[in-house]
């Protein structure tokens, strides 16, 4: 029935659904656009055209900036309860962690698919290009548009909070 091995990853899993679906799911979102806009930015400059494979490259940055994009807000979400709310701490502490894993992660795969760069096939050259590209601005848009983000977020809802704590005083008193 309740093995203490099952609960530990269902936990974990129902917190990542809950990220998904949640205010920090939809906000993860904007870095994701910004990266996918970005892409296509280039094609249309580079009058790369849209086909097969240059579709299936948006569907890499979703998949790559989500995953930097939950380890940013999961990571900044408990760093900001460790700092009591203070947004600036709590960024800090998650870029000087999660942020440097993002960092390398999204150069060495950037860099991997560099390499293609070089290939005498132009839809490898295509491809290795936009896939670079596409890893550098996924994670610069988590670490630095997705935080921004979440800030103002936050600092909306606790005016809101704010407002509606004086209107409840004001009805009560």
């Amino acid at each position: 029935g309740n093995e203490p091995y099952l609960q530990v990853p269902f936990t974990r899993d129902h917190e990542v659904v809950r990220t998904l679906l949640g205010q920090e799911g939809i906000i993860s979102l904007c870095a994701i656009v910004i990266t996918i806009m970005v892409n296509f930015g280039i094609m249309g400059i580079f009058r790369i055209p849209l086909d097969f494979a240059t579709a299936i490259i948006a569907s890499v940055a979703v998949g790559t900036g989500i995953d930097y994009t939950i380890h940013f807000i999961t990571r900044y979400t408990r760093e900001l309860k460790s700092a009591r709310g203070d947004v600036e701490t709590a960024y800090q502490a998650t870029i000087s962690t999660t942020g440097k894993a993002i960092v390398f992660n999204a150069l060495s795969v950037g860099l991997g698919f560099a390499v293609l760069l070089v290939s005498k096939v132009i839809p490898m050259r295509t491809a290795g290009l936009l896939l670079a590209i596409t890893m550098l601005t996924s994670s610069a848009a988590a670490m630095t548009l997705l935080p921004a983000v979440l800030a103002a977020t936050n600092a909306l809802q606790e005016k809101i909070a704010g407002m509606r704590k004086t209107k409840k005083e004001a009805h009560n008193g």
